[in-house]
């Protein structure tokens, strides 16, 4: 019994989405620094440290939620929606993991700390209020992947570029709009779950996923080319990847970025080909 109290707990703090946080690698990883021992142990201590204080938010959202998410065919499984961790506990919880991200991160440096709490009121605000309107809540999201990049600008006193910017705020909205349509999709045969998915237009969404594809291909392309030259393995990696998921959602309407991330093997192949291939363009050429 103890051992499934607990699960349900780390459940609840939602670890599988704390791949999107290895965002705060990228500034480094770009940046050609990241066989750097020290900074890496810095980035990594970032890292778990970011995640803690991102699962507040989820644990929050999903205290919000909780009668909306039991009528959502996936989520109504969830520890909190099904009512096998009650609020109360869930919000001690919250707080716990708050005060020891807080700690942790003002010990590592307090400009991470002050960029990791703008990220959890941004995705508070997106919670209480934001994604109830449509469209805007996607560009919500995106900000808070950029400010993922930030913490790791800050942690690795790298300069960002303009490419990389750009290239994870494309993406960002990508993923966003992938999910939408996977939600418009489970929403047509169930109660809406989301009251903003009423007012989305399913042509819209999926005009936004596939120019922001394109976008996203085209800037990391400039990017490869101003960057030491054009690589056509790597950027016809890249294009497999981006593309593989907009057939995903538009195929099988499968727009959850973790899960096209990690369930898929043939995406895990792609993105493992693909970090293979850019460290071999960085840091051994």
């Amino acid at each position: 019994m103890r051992h499934s109290i607990l699960f349900r707990y780390i459940l609840i703090m939602r670890p599988k989405q704390w791949i999107k946080n290895l965002i705060i690698f990228f500034p480094a990883f770009f940046g050609g620094l990241i066989l750097d021992f020290n900074l890496l142990k810095k980035l990594v201590c970032g890292f778990f440290l970011f995640s803690l204080i991102s699962s507040v938010g989820y644990i929050i959202n999903d205290i919000i939620d909780k009668e909306k998410d039991a009528r959502h065919p996936k989520k109504k499984y969830r520890a909190i929606a099904s009512g096998k961790i009650n609020t109360k506990n869930a919000a001690l919880f919250a707080t716990f993991l708050f005060l020891i991200g807080f700690l942790g991160s003002l010990f590592l440096n307090k400009y991470f700390l002050f960029i990791a709490l703008i990220y959890l009121a941004n995705s508070l605000i997106y919670s209480v209020y934001l994604k109830r309107i449509p469209y805007l809540d996607m560009v919500i999201i995106s900000i808070g992947f950029g400010l993922r990049l930030y913490a790791g600008h800050i942690l690795s006193n790298i300069k960002l570029s303009w490419w990389l910017i750009g290239l994870t705020l494309t993406v960002a909205v990508m993923l966003a709009s992938g999910k939408r349509l996977e939600e418009l999709e489970v929403s047509q045969s169930n109660e809406p779950f989301r009251d903003s998915l009423k007012k989305y237009k399913k042509n819209i969404v999926n005009f936004i996923l596939i120019s922001t594809a394109v976008l996203s291909v085209s800037i990391f392309g400039f990017y490869l080319h101003f960057k030491g030259g054009f690589d056509f393995l790597l950027f016809l990696d890249s294009s497999a990847l981006v593309f593989n998921y907009v057939y995903s959602v538009i195929k099988f309407k499968q727009g959850e970025p973790t899960d096209f991330f990690v369930k898929n093997r043939l995406n895990i192949f792609l993105l493992l080909l693909w970090v293979l291939l850019f460290f071999r363009k960085v840091y051994l050429f």
